[in-house]
């Protein structure tokens, strides 16, 4: 078993998508970071823009400068930004009842963006749901698991050495998301002051966060074994896009809200727990029953069809 996780371990390191996809979620994570700061430099100058017009009762004059890049392409999606806010202006102002010019703006700091790395975020999802397709569906198309289970290694411990493999890749690019998203807020906000508090909460978030996360590779693994082709990617895919929707429907169907069940919304569960700890504990039982009944399902049909 250890000689397996190794060779496994071995091969996900020298793997081709292992590399993209990490490299995949920086580039992602680094883009995310420059378009919140676009977003609130954006909404803070249609702000202004907003009290300039409200105060004097004319349209604000346009900025020379902004006004000779009217046609470049940050100008654009700027333009573009403003022109679709003011429904979710509108939207904000009913919910908090309070004058969007009354509203306070600002940078988030760099301890604020590093609390809760799992709420909310589906980008890792959804790449360890097609690093685990490619790489168990590889393992049934070159033939490398049909020379294991000849050399001896029971199919439990083969499925038990790649459900451990992909939920190592899985941490792997969770860290490495948090590391790209550290360093490129470093570079444009401030640090920020540091809350013990908060801190404390937000790793008990992501330690509890964990379980539905790995219940969704649990998930995934055990689907690519029962699939064994490039197909278990668009099936993973699938049900991370649309898994929560069942569970939405099903709890308006009985008037039982039963969307703590389905592992997404359980990573926000979790990283919240602090608003609802009896939910959060719901949403990591029901995250270790998936572990577990994935897995048996997994090794069930594994067992017994023909590799």
């Amino acid at each position: 078993m250890i000689n397996m996780l190794r060779s496994d371990m071995y091969k996900m390191f020298r793997s081709v998508s292992f590399r993209v996809l990490l490299i995949t979620a920086a580039v992602i994570c680094v883009f995310s970071v420059f378009f919140v700061n676009f977003s609130v430099k954006t909404t803070l100058e249609y702000q202004e823009q907003k009290r300039i017009e409200a105060e004097s009762g004319e349209t604000a004059p346009k900025d020379p400068i902004a006004a000779a890049a009217e046609d470049s392409f940050m100008e654009g999606m700027r333009l573009g930004f403003q022109s679709g806010m003011e429904a979710s202006i509108n939207a904000s102002e009913q919910q908090t009842g309070q004058d969007f010019l009354e509203m306070e703006f600002d940078y988030p700091t760099v301890f604020e963006g590093m609390l809760d790395p799992l709420y909310g975020n589906s980008l890792i999802t959804m790449l360890t749901a097609i690093f685990t397709s490619i790489f168990i569906s590889g393992e049934f198309i070159h033939g490398t698991i049909k020379n294991s289970a000849a050399r001896g290694v029971s199919r439990i411990q083969l499925y038990i050495s790649k459900l451990l493999t992909c939920m190592a890749f899985s941490v792997i690019i969770l860290a490495a998301e948090m590391l790209a998203l550290l360093l490129t807020e470093l570079i444009i906000w401030e640090p920020g002051v540091f809350d013990a508090d908060k801190m404390v909460k937000s790793i008990i978030g992501l330690l509890l966060g964990m379980f539905p996360y790995l219940a969704f590779i649990s998930i995934f693994t055990a689907i690519s074994f029962c699939v064994r082709t490039g197909g278990s990617t668009a099936v993973n895919i699938i049900i991370v896009m649309f898994g929560g929707l069942i569970f939405q429907l099903a709890s308006s169907a009985t008037s039982l809200d039963m969307t703590f069940a389905w592992p997404g919304t359980a990573m926000n569960l979790t990283a919240k727990y602090y608003d609802n700890t009896w939910l959060a504990a719901a949403a990591v039982i029901a995250s270790a029953a998936y572990i577990v009944l994935s897995s048996l399902v997994g090794i069930t049909v594994f067992s017994r069809k023909d590799i």
